[in-house]
């Protein structure tokens, strides 16, 4: 699971396809046992993980959506398809790509306490959605499509900056998902 931070509309779609791909073999064959398990009482399952990024796609793309509404005003050209993110936007990209960097979650990005065999099939649908608001954007200048993050409405991005961050976002918690598997005391197949 090597990644990089995407720097055009193409590589966003290529990362999509990679997080949900990563996703089902990660988790795809888990048992509950297995979703649910966590190494520690701070740490997340396997399925936290899938549970926390389908929540952040989904808070994510009200924000494209309502970014998308409003820009049907915005003159301006087309895009050539390359991100151009804010300062804002490479601030973040850069504190998820920090290594051993933890954050404190919102209360509504954090995941219940275990979730069912479901969050698979609901977190390739979150980015399926997010492919399809991808296709609604392209050759449009996401740089000027501004809106608030679901984090704080007092922080402003604009759509390249919710795509980029997305995709390293789910990069970042795919990795936490498989050291968890990784972890002494996961529980084995049909135990």
């Amino acid at each position: 699971m090597n990644y990089a931070v995407p720097t055009t509309t193409a590589d966003v779609r290529a990362a999509i396809a990679t997080v949900n791909t990563d996703a089902r073999d990660l988790a795809g064959s888990l048992s509950n046992d297995q979703l649910n398990w966590q190494p520690s009482p701070k740490s997340w399952s396997v399925g936290q993980c899938l549970e926390h990024l389908t929540v952040t796609a989904n808070l994510y793309a009200v924000s494209v959506d309502r970014a998308t509404a409003k820009a049907k005003a915005i003159p301006g050209g087309a895009s050539d398809g390359t991100l151009e993110l804010s300062f804002i936007g490479r601030f973040a990209i850069r504190s998820l790509t920090t290594t051993g960097k933890k954050f404190t979650v919102p209360k509504r990005f954090a995941p219940p306490s275990s979730v069912g065999r479901e969050i698979l099939r609901e977190f390739e649908e979150a980015h399926q959605r997010l492919a399809a608001l991808l296709d609604d954007v392209e050759g449009r200048p996401l740089a000027r499509m501004k809106t608030s993050s679901p984090v704080s409405r007092l922080i402003r991005l604009n759509v390249a900056d919710c795509f980029a961050i997305l995709v390293v976002h789910a990069h970042r918690h795919l990795q936490q998902a498989k050291r968890v598997m990784e972890t002494t005391g996961f529980p084995a197949a049909g135990a």
